[in-house]
Parts: structure tokens; sequence; C-alpha cells
């Protein structure tokens, strides 16, 4: 982008270098929130967790947080401290497993369909009381939540059909 006398407008790296920490943030809380699921799947596997993997990279978070959050989160609209966590558990396990042996990869079940945007205190609340506790979201959040929720995660959903 120019200016009006034909010199190029610098953009400030710093706001750049903060936007991808918080990428790199929401990307390693979620891997650390799958890890927990699969402990609590097969609790008698103490390195059930060890070298899993999850299919979502930094690319899908950056286009989760900022195209289809629009940078907010989806339960009160702040800005700031964005995670990205499963709205509700999987109907099957968490955990896939894709070969035996030396050879295996584990791996999720997760899909960018699965995810919500949250601010970190939301976030840990929606982990403890739905993923964790066992409770439903009607329990958790309101019908004008849900359906707001609900139209993103269609959004996610859609999108990912798109996803190579």
């Amino acid at each position: 982008m120019l200016t009006d006398v034909g010199w190029p407008i610098k953009y400030p790296t710093s706001s750049i270098k903060s936007r991808d920490k918080l990428y790199d943030t929401a990307l390693a809380y979620l891997q650390g929130v799958e890890e927990k699921l699969v402990r609590a799947e097969q609790p008698g596997d103490p390195n059930i967790a060890v070298g899993l993997k999850i299919p979502i990279t930094t690319s899908d978070v950056t286009f989760l947080i900022d195209e289809v959050y629009r940078g907010r989160s989806v339960i009160s609209a702040v800005s700031t401290k964005l995670y990205l966590i499963r709205w509700k558990l999987p109907d099957g396990p968490v955990l896939n497993r894709i070969g035996s042996g030396k050879n295996e990869l584990r791996r999720t079940n997760l899909r960018l369909g699965d995810l919500v945007c949250m601010v970190k205190e939301e976030a840990i609340l929606h982990f403890e009381k739905i993923l964790k506790g066992g409770e439903r979201v009607e329990d958790l959040y309101d019908q004008e939540t849900i359906t707001r929720v609900e139209l993103r995660l269609e959004e996610a959903e859609a999108a990912e059909k798109d996803r190579v």
C-alpha cells in the first residue's frame, strides 16, 4: 500500500509479532487441552499422550480466530488473550491410533468445526465444566450464546471442506 506521495506504508512489526504470539499460544493451549482429554479417556496409561498430534496448524488457528470468530471471544466479544477449545466432547473417543508399535501415530479426531474461540478464563471454565465436568453447554450458556456458537461452528465446518 502506498501513501499519497508514493511511499510505502510501514506497518508496525510489533503488532504482527504479537498476533503471531497469540496464534502460537492458542495452538499450544489447544494441544494441552487435547492431551488432558486423552489422558482422562485412558487413565491407566501415563504415556498415552506422549507424541500426540492434533490435526490443527497455526494457519488453521489464524483462520479460526480472525475469520470465523472475527478476532473476538464468541462468549463475551472480548478481543484479548484468545484461545481455542472444543465446544463439546465427541460422541466417540478423542484419540485415534493409526498403525502399531513404534510406528503408531496418535492423533485426536479434532476438526475445525469442533472449536470455539474464548478468552483464557472462559476457556478454563468451559474445560472444567463441559469437557472435564460432563455438564451440557445448555447448563452453562444461554440460548443466544449457543445459537451464535452454532452459526460459527457451521461456518468453520463449511471452510473445512475446502481444506487440504
